[in-house]
C-alpha cells in the first residue's frame, strides 16, 4: 500500500519546483526588459564583453568556442560552470539588452576564459557576424530543463508500483525506518573506529545509510572502501557526486 504521507510530501516538492521555476522565468524576463542592465555586467552570472575564439570538435563531436574576457582585481565568485546554460547578449544604448536567440552551455570555465558548447555551425557564423559591429556578452539564463527532469522524477515516484522502490522512498521521507542485516564484523587496520563502523553500517544497510562528517574526517576515504566492499557482494556499485572534481576524486583513490 502506497504511504500517504510520502505522496504528500512529493506534492508539496513539486509545487515548490514550479513556484520556483516560475520566480526564475519572472526574474529572467524583468532582466531582459530592464533599461538598465549595464549595471550589473560585473554580476557573478554574466560576462561583458567577450572575445570569440577559434571554433573546433571536441571529442563528443561537439561544436566548441573558447571566450575570453578580462578579469576584475577582485573576481574570485563566478556562477559559470560546466552545464550551466548560457546565452549570448549586446549591449545597446542606455544599458539596454540584446538576447540573441541561441543557446548553449559552458563545457569549460576558469578565470578569464570560458569554453561553450555551441548548437550548430550557423550559430557560430551568427555570433561572429555580430562581433563584427558591436561588443557581445555572456551570461547564464534560465534552464527549464532541469526543471522538467526534477519533475518528470516526481511524478514517475509518486506513481511506481515497484515494491522495492516504494520501500525505499517510504523509508527516506516517510514513516517507515530503515532496515539493516546482521554481517561478521568487517576489518580495515586502515581506517580509524567510526570510518570502520560506517563501512559495516553501509554494507548492512538495506534501504540507505547515511554517512556524515565535518570536513577532513574521510568521508571520501570511507566511502571508497565501502564500495570496494559491496563489490565483494554486488555486480555493481553506482556512485554520484555533485562535481565532476568530486567524481574525479573518488575514482582516482578506486
Amino acid at each position: 500500500m502506497q504511504n500517504n504521507n510520502a505522496i504528500t510530501s512529493l506534492q508539496r516538492l513539486a509545487e515548490l519546483l514550479k513556484t520556483e521555476m516560475a520566480y526564475e522565468r519572472e526574474a529572467h524576463a524583468r532582466t531582459l526588459a530592464s533599461n538598465h542592465f549595464g549595471s550589473h555586467i560585473d554580476e557573478p552570472d554574466c560576462r561583458y564583453p567577450v572575445t570569440l575564439g577559434n571554433g573546433s570538435y571536441n571529442a563528443l563531436d561537439q561544436l566548441v568556442l573558447p571566450l575570453t574576457y578580462d578579469v576584475g582585481p577582485d573576481e574570485t565568485d563566478s556562477d559559470f560552470e560546466p552545464g550551466k546554460t548560457v546565452s549570448f547578449f549586446l549591449l545597446g544604448d542606455g544599458g539596454t539588452l540584446r538576447e540573441l536567440p541561441l543557446q548553449c552551455h559552458v563545457e569549460q570555465a576558469d578565470i578569464g576564459t570560458l569554453t561553450v558548447a555551441l548548437p550548430s555551425r550557423a550559430a557560430l557564423q551568427s555570433l561572429r557576424t555580430h562581433a563584427e559591429t558591436q561588443l557581445l556578452g555572456v551570461r547564464i539564463c534560465i534552464d527549464t530543463t532541469s526543471y522538467r527532469v526534477m519533475l518528470d522524477a516526481l511524478s514517475a515516484a509518486m506513481r511506481s508500483t515497484d515494491e522495492r522502490f516504494i520501500r525505499l522512498r517510504d523509508t527516506l521521507i516517510g514513516p517507515l525506518q530503515p532496515s539493516f542485516r546482521s554481517l561478521p564484523r568487517l576489518s580495515f587496520p586502515w581506517l580509524n573506529a567510526s570510518q570502520q563502523d560506517a563501512v559495516q553500517r553501509v554494507v548492512e544497510a538495506q534501504e540507505v545509510a547515511v554517512v556524515h562528517g565535518p570536513p577532513g574526517t574521510g568521508k571520501t576515504t570511507t566511502l571508497v572502501e565501502a564500495i570496494i566492499e559491496t563489490l565483494q557482494r554486488e555486480t555493481q556499485v553506482l556512485v554520484c557526486a555533485p562535481s565532476n572534481a568530486a567524481v574525479d576524486w573518488i575514482s582516482q583513490q578506486l
